[in-house]
């Protein structure tokens, strides 16, 4: 498995989902998810924002940057944060803007 897979399978969990039902919620084939599970594939960028809304989780929290938290704490983020940032509801992407220092 890989930490993504790992991590999704444990979201799915957490929210007492089957595989089937999962797909289904998301629109796509039992295939599909439980490669994406067992770390044969990845999904796309607009699909990983699905599975967080559905399991109620951030792209940080599946793609292993950091671990779960409580359900509805906003997820905060600090210069040395992955690029990735969202309390599960919206997702910022792109690293922090840096202040240049002056020669």
């Amino acid at each position: 498995m890989s930490v993504f897979g790992d991590n999704l399978k444990a979201a799915r969990l957490a929210k007492g989902m089957t595989l089937v039902q999962s797909a289904d919620a998301l629109g796509i084939t039992n295939p599909a998810l439980s490669q994406w599970e067992q770390g044969k594939r990845e999904p796309k960028f607009d699909m990983l924002l699905e599975l967080c809304h559905l399991f109620d989780t951030t792209p940080n929290v599946l793609l292993g940057f950091e671990a779960p938290s409580a359900p509805g704490t906003a997820v905060t983020t600090g210069a040395n944060s992955p690029i990735i940032s969202g309390n599960g509801n919206s997702v910022t992407i792109g690293a922090t803007a840096r202040k240049r220092k002056r020669a």
